[in-house]
C-alpha cells in the first residue's frame, strides 16, 4: 500500500516537472522567435529578468494539485504570450509600434482596419505548430490524470518546493533588477540612456520590449497601471527645476541651422501633409516651402508622451 502512494506521489511530480519544465521551454523559444522576427536579435538584454518571472509562473504551474488544470493553466498563459507576439509583429511591421495595455480600448477600431495581407505568414505557421505541440503534449500526459489532496504528504512536498522555487526566482528577479544600467551624469543621459529608469516608465516601448523581453514588459506595465501613483513631491521639483534651468541639448551636426531665425513650434493631432495647400493655408505653405522640413521622424510614443518630449527636450 505504502509502494502504490510512493509511485503515485512520484507519477504526480514527474507529471508536475513536465509541465513546468515545457512551459519554461516553449516560452523561451517563443520569445526567440518573436525577437527573431521582430530583427531585435535572439534574446532580451536583460533576459535573466524575463527569465525570472517566466520561471516564477512555471513553479505556480508546478504547484497546481490537478495535471488536466496544470495543462489548461499553462497552455493558456503560451496561447497570450503568442498573441502578444504576434499583435507586436504586426504592429512594428506597419507602423514601427507595440501593443500596450492601454491600447485595449482601442481593439474596435483595430479590428475594422485589419487586413489579411498585414498577417504575417512564417509566424502564423509558427503559432500553429507551437499550439498544435503543446496540446499533443498535454493530452498525452494527461491520459491518466493525476492530483492530491491538500492534506496530504504530497501537498506539503509540493508546498516545500513551491516555496523555494519562489524566494529563488523572485530573488534572480530583484538581483537582476538592481543590476539594470543606470546613468545620471548628465540630463540626457538619465532619461535616454538609463535602463532602470526605461523599465520604471516603459516610455520608449520598442527599446524597452528589446531590453527587458515580453514578460517582464507586460508584468511591468500592468504593474505601473495598478500602481498609477502622481508625482511625488521630490519628482515634481526634480522635472520642474530641470525645465526651468533652460539647460540647452547636445551640440551636434545639426545646431544652429536656424540660428538668428524664429523659431514657430505648431502642435497638432494627426498631421497629414495635405491639409498645406498654397491657396487655403499659404502661411503654412510658405513654412514648408522655404524653412526647414523635418519629415524622417517618426514617433514610437503615445501623443501626450511625445508632445513632453518636444517641450522639454
Amino acid at each position: 500500500m505504502r509502494n502504490k502512494k510512493v509511485s503515485k506521489m512520484k507519477k504526480h511530480l514527474s507529471k508536475s516537472i513536465f509541465f513546468a519544465a515545457t512551459f519554461v521551454i516553449l516560452a523561451i523559444i517563443i520569445e526567440m522567435v518573436t525577437f527573431i522576427t521582430l530583427g531585435f536579435g535572439v534574446l532580451p538584454k536583460y533576459f535573466f529578468l524575463d527569465l525570472a518571472i517566466i520561471l516564477i509562473i512555471a513553479t505556480l504551474v508546478f504547484a497546481i494539485p490537478n495535471t488536466i488544470v496544470q495543462a489548461i493553466v499553462g497552455g493558456f498563459v503560451l496561447v497570450v504570450q503568442m498573441v502578444l507576439s504576434y499583435i507586436n509583429i504586426t504592429l512594428y511591421d506597419i507602423y514601427g509600434d507595440l501593443f500596450s495595455i492601454d491600447m485595449f480600448r482601442l481593439g474596435g477600431e483595430a479590428f475594422m482596419a485589419f487586413d489579411p495581407s498585414d498577417i504575417n505568414g512564417l509566424f502564423s505557421v509558427f503559432v500553429l505548430a507551437t499550439t498544435g505541440l503543446y496540446i499533443f503534449l498535454a493530452i498525452k500526459a494527461c491520459k491518466n490524470k493525476t492530483k492530491f489532496a491538500y492534506k496530504s504528504k504530497l501537498a506539503i512536498i509540493v508546498l516545500a518546493i513551491f516555496i523555494i522555487n519562489q524566494a529563488v526566482f523572485l530573488g534572480s528577479y530583484f538581483l537582476q533588477y538592481r543590476a539594470l544600467q543606470v546613468n545620471t551624469t548628465s540630463e540626457f543621459e538619465e532619461y535616454f540612456v538609463n535602463d532602470a529608469g526605461l523599465y520604471e516608465s516603459l516610455v520608449f516601448k520598442v527599446d524597452a520590449l528589446q531590453k527587458f523581453g515580453t514578460y517582464s514588459f507586460y508584468v511591468k506595465s500592468v504593474g505601473n497601471i495598478l500602481d498609477n501613483a502622481d508625482l511625488t513631491e521630490e519628482e515634481y521639483t526634480e522635472v520642474y527645476d530641470y525645465i526651468t534651468s533652460g539647460e540647452m541639448s547636445e551640440v551636434n551636426a545639426s545646431t544652429g541651422l536656424i540660428e538668428g531665425n524664429n523659431v514657430i513650434v505648431i502642435m497638432v493631432e494627426s498631421w497629414e501633409w495635405f491639409s498645406v495647400d498654397p491657396i487655403f493655408t499659404p502661411t503654412l505653405y510658405s513654412m514648408a516651402e522655404n524653412g526647414y522640413t523635418f519629415n524622417n521622424y517618426y514617433s514610437k510614443n503615445k501623443t501626450n508622451i511625445s508632445a513632453h518630449q518636444f517641450i522639454i527636450l
